[in-house]
């Protein structure tokens, strides 16, 4: 799978709390696929949290704007 991000190998928790921290080490936070014509942007977290950094904001509104681009080739 073709990631953007990935969680950090180890003590992914920056600030904050996190519940599992151990499950998400080293896993993928970010990915964009292919599906049929288009792309599909999979967040392993949730951007619009109302807790989550502003830093996250882009990322989905940013995949929200280019899905109605058309694909070049």
């Amino acid at each position: 799978m073709p990631w953007v991000a990935r969680f950090r190998d180890r003590d992914p928790l920056l600030s904050g709390w996190l519940d599992g921290a151990d499950y998400l080490e080293g896993k993928g936070a970010l990915a964009v696929v292919r599906m049929g014509r288009g792309r599909v942007v999979l967040f392993g977290f949730r951007p619009q949290y109302r807790a989550q950094s502003i830093a996250t904001y882009p990322l989905l509104f940013n995949a929200l704007r280019r899905s109605t681009e058309a694909r070049a080739e």
